[in-house]
């Protein structure tokens, strides 16, 4: 078992998720990438966040919502949830 950060509120940029993530025990901690909610709130790309925090993320989160115009790199990153989340 494992216990997930859910960054969210005053925790969504992704050096300061990988900050606090680097203080953890990784065999017991990692992250939940909401990347809708953290690209919302703060503009970080796709490709940026799954950079900072692929040795940390367990499991993605995806949303219900839509982004105003097509974005190809978030659409090919999110092609590849599945990916990113298996260990």
């Amino acid at each position: 078992m494992k216990t997930l950060l859910d960054a969210h509120g005053d925790l969504v940029y992704s050096k300061d998720i990988k900050s606090v993530m680097k203080k953890q025990n990784r065999k017991s901690t990692g992250v939940i990438w909401d990347y809708f909610n953290m690209h919302l709130q703060i503009n970080e790309s796709a490709e940026y966040m799954s950079q900072m925090l692929k040795k940390h993320i367990e499991f993605v989160q995806i949303k219900d919502g839509h982004f105003l115009k097509k974005n190809p790199i978030i659409t090919h990153y999110l092609a590849k949830v599945k990916c990113l989340s298996v260990k």
